[in-house]
C-alpha cells in the first residue's frame, strides 16, 4: 500500500506569519520566521499532510566574502495522513481497502553548511542535513532519509 490516494476537497487557509531578521554589517545574518494555518474544510476531516505551523531558523557568518558558515533548523508540525486499516489478528491490509485518519509526529530537522567561494565564478559548498540522524515521516510509510551529505561546485559565467 505504498501509494497515494487523491482526495479533492474545497479548503480555505489563514496564515499567519511572522518574520525576523537581524544583520550584524555584511558578515552575519539571522533570520527566524513562523508561519500558523489554521485550515477550513467541505467534505474531508482534516487538510491532509498539512502542518498547523511551521518555524524556520536561518543564519549566515561570512569571512572575508570566501569563506561562509551556514546553518539551518526547520520545525514542522504534526500533520494527519490516512492509513490503511490492518486486520488485528494477522496484521494484514483489510480488503477491500479502507482508510483511517492517522497522526504523524512533527519533526525537526538541522542542517549546517560551508561554502568556498573560490573566484566570483567558482565556489565550492557542503552541507550536512538532518544532524539529529532522526528518521521522521513527511508522507505516511514514506521515511525520510538520515544523516546526509551533499557537495557540488558552482560556477557562474
Amino acid at each position: 500500500m505504498n501509494s497515494f490516494t487523491l482526495r479533492y476537497d474545497n479548503v480555505s487557509v489563514l496564515q499567519i506569519k511572522a518574520e525576523l531578521e537581524f544583520i550584524k554589517t555584511s558578515h552575519l545574518r539571522l533570520a527566524l520566521n513562523g508561519s500558523y494555518f489554521h485550515y477550513k474544510t467541505d467534505q474531508q476531516p482534516y487538510a491532509w499532510y498539512k502542518p498547523d505551523y511551521v518555524f524556520e531558523f536561518n543564519g549566515r557568518y561570512d569571512i572575508q566574502n570566501k569563506l561562509a558558515f551556514t546553518a539551518k533548523m526547520l520545525v514542522n508540525g504534526p500533520v494527519w495522513a490516512l492509513k490503511p486499516i490492518r486486520n488485528q489478528a494477522s496484521n494484514e491490509i483489510k480488503k477491500p481497502i479502507h482508510l483511517e485518519a492517522f497522526k504523524l509526529d512533527g519533526w525537526a530537522d538541522i542542517s549546517l553548511g560551508t561554502e568556498y567561494a573560490f573566484s566570483k565564478a567558482l565556489s565550492f559548498w557542503l552541507t550536512m542535513n538532518n544532524l539529529a540522524n532522526s528518521r521522521y515521516y513527511q508522507w505516511y510509510n514514506y521515511r525520510t532519509y538520515g544523516l546526509n551529505i551533499l557537495g557540488g561546485v558552482s560556477y557562474s559565467f
